[in-house]
């Protein structure tokens, strides 16, 4: 039985900006205060699989495209 392990993926992106370079740099927004999304993640799960489960998870708890953020 593979590991498994609960992920929090915090938003640090813009994903409402068409670029999808747009990053807080400086990051302004304090951690605690971001959009936040959980999950359980298996040790065998690659990182491209945990990213993709994290923008699926923001879209559904607040609906747009979090892919490039």
């Amino acid at each position: 039985m593979s590991e498994s392990f609960t992920v929090v993926a915090a938003l640090v992106g813009r994903p409402w900006d068409s670029n999808p370079e747009a990053v807080d740099e400086d990051c302004p927004t304090p951690y605690r205060e971001r959009l936040k999304v959980e999950f359980e993640a298996s040790a065998e799960d690659s990182l491209r699989e945990v990213l993709d489960e994290a923008a699926a998870r923001f879209a559904e708890s607040n609906p747009g495209d979090y892919s490039p953020a």
